[in-house]
């Protein structure tokens, strides 16, 4: 599971290549994105898993008489 230092180590790749590749500043967009990101935002929580119930099948009867 990736963590806030993951986080923040992507977003200073993509910093980084936005302003090689487009010569461009940070959007307002991304500059909220790394706001959350340090304050540690629990919007950007990933959504919580929930454990499958399993329910059993009922097994069919037997039958009722035998020949054989």
């Amino acid at each position: 599971m990736a963590g806030p230092a993951d986080a923040l180590a992507h977003y200073q790749r993509l910093r980084q290549r936005l302003a090689e590749e487009l010569d461009s500043g940070l959007g307002q967009p991304l500059r909220r994105l790394h706001q959350q990101i340090l304050t540690t935002d629990p919007a950007l929580a990933p959504p919580a898993v929930t454990r499958a119930v399993h329910v059993p099948r009922r097994a069919s009867s037997p039958p009722r008489l035998f020949t054989g």
